[in-house]
Parts: structure tokens; C-alpha cells; sequence
């Protein structure tokens, strides 16, 4: 009986089999305001304005300066910073869900783990324990960003792409076997194993009509998603205020620390 009771409660057991059931799902964050206002237009002028490297955005382990911002601001590609700073801003990791940074999905990637290995495989499964949805971003021929979802109800891999043409198969399963080994390591002893589940492109998503949205689309898309559909179907106008709204939201923010009284005025020294 006693070892029954440990089974049930060993964090490695809830995926297994139909104690997928246990999983809570998860609840998207539905959030459509996103018409460029006055302040969004002050925040551009004063991000672009700016000196390159003024930080401008430190909101616990982020810190941002306004070269990072400005490509929001002037239809360049989105950089990491800005996506993983926003994510973690925005709440997505949750009991229910979590997220694999882009640094820490590069890493899985190329299996590039470093000195700091056992740490590193057991920080990537504690993210899988108990969750219903797991976002890793995945870098595409290292100009366009797409979302592998691990849905750990559905017991799917799911692949979220905003150019749905575009795919690398390739890194999908480096990134796969990459996060099974560090759920192996953590005493998984074969109850979940990624490697055997169906890798799955959803189609009916908002698609981007341009060069240089996808990471902003990945953005929306772990903020929309719900497991099976996107709660919010956004237009590519939207996006535009999106990601105008997003560097808005960092900079106004109260856990901004170098939050400015006004930005009005930019940093130039």
C-alpha cells in the first residue's frame, strides 16, 4: 500500500497513461487591446530615440536597452530579450503551463548543455512536471520563429507556425529527444516518453503576411492557445499594434525599475 501511495504522488507519474486527467488544463490569456494609442507613440519615439544601449527595461532578471525594443518599432525581427521578457511579464508559466526560453530551447537544440548539465536537464524538467502545456520556441534556419507546444493531455507534440510552409523537422525532433533525456535524467524511468508521440502542425491560426512578425506571433500564440484552438483570432493589423503595445506594457510597467516619469524625453547620455 505504501508504495502505491509514493507512486501516486511522485511528480514523474502524472503523465502517465490516464493520469493525464489529473492535469489541470490550461486557461489562455485573451487580450485584444491593442490600438496604437498616444503613449505607444511617445514610447516608439523615445525607444527609438534613444542612445543604443540605455537601459530602459529591468523587470526582474530582464534588462532590456532600446536597440532590443526598436525593431518593435521598425518591422525588424523581434529579438530574444524582448520575447523572453515579455513572456515571463505576460504570467504564461503557470501551475498549467510553462516556457522554455529561446536561450534554454538553442541550448536543446544543438545539444549544447555546458559545464552546468544535471542542473540544466533538471531546471527543463521541473518545467514538465504536472503541466498541461509546455511552449519551446524553436529558431528556423536562423531567420524565422515557430512554436513546439508539448501537450501533455493530448499527448501531442503540436507545432504552432505562422509560416506554416516553413518547417524543420529536424530540429523538432533534436528538441523532442533533447527534452526526454532531461526528463529521463529526473528519475522518469520510461512513464513519459515524448519520443512516441505524434508531431502535429495546426493550420487553422493566424498566419503573418509579412517578413518579420514571427516572433511577435509566437508571442501571441502561447498567450492564445488553449491546447487544441486559439482562444483569440488576431488579424495581421492587430499585430502591428501588438507589438507596439508590448514594448508599452514593459516600459509603463511598475516591476520596471528604470521606469521613467516621463517618455517624453530620451535617453541620449
Amino acid at each position: 500500500m505504501e508504495k502505491n501511495t509514493q507512486q501516486q504522488n511522485s511528480p514523474s507519474t502524472q503523465h502517465q497513461g490516464d493520469a493525464s486527467t489529473h492535469i489541470t488544463p490550461r486557461k489562455p490569456i485573451v487580450d485584444n487591446d491593442y490600438k496604437v494609442s498616444p503613449i505607444d507613440t511617445e514610447a516608439g519615439c523615445f525607444v527609438l530615440m534613444s542612445y543604443d544601449h540605455a537601459k530602459v527595461v529591468q523587470i526582474g532578471d530582464h534588462v532590456l536597452t532600446a536597440k532590443q525594443l526598436r525593431p518593435n518599432f521598425t518591422d525588424g525581427f523581434i529579438v530574444d530579450e524582448v520575447i523572453n521578457a515579455y513572456v515571463d511579464f505576460s504570467n504564461v508559466e503557470t501551475e498549467e503551463a510553462s516556457f522554455i526560453t529561446t536561450f534554454q530551447a538553442r541550448k536543446l537544440a544543438t545539444d549544447n548543455l555546458g559545464d552546468q548539465r544535471l542542473t540544466f536537464k533538471k531546471l527543463i524538467a521541473d518545467k514538465c512536471v504536472r503541466r498541461h502545456l509546455v511552449f519551446v520556441p524553436m529558431h528556423i534556419n536562423k531567420n524565422h520563429w515557430a512554436l513546439l507546444v508539448l501537450n501533455f493531455i493530448k499527448k501531442e507534440v503540436q507545432l504552432l507556425n505562422s509560416l506554416a510552409s516553413t518547417r524543420d523537422e529536424n530540429q523538432e525532433k533534436a528538441l523532442v529527444e533533447s527534452i526526454q533525456e532531461c526528463i529521463d535524467s529526473s528519475g522518469n524511468d520510461g512513464l513519459v516518453n515524448l519520443r512516441v508521440w505524434k508531431r502535429i502542425p495546426y493550420h487553422n491560426i493566424p498566419q503573418q503576411t509579412d517578413g518579420h512578425s514571427c516572433g511577435a506571433f509566437i508571442i501571441f500564440y502561447m498567450l492564445s492557445w488553449d491546447g487544441e484552438k486559439m482562444a483569440f483570432h488576431f488579424t495581421n493589423t492587430q499585430m502591428q499594434g501588438f507589438k507596439w503595445r508590448t514594448c508599452t506594457r514593459l516600459l509603463l510597467s511598475d516591476r520596471n525599475m528604470r521606469q521613467q516619469q516621463s517618455y517624453q524625453n530620451p535617453i541620449i547620455v
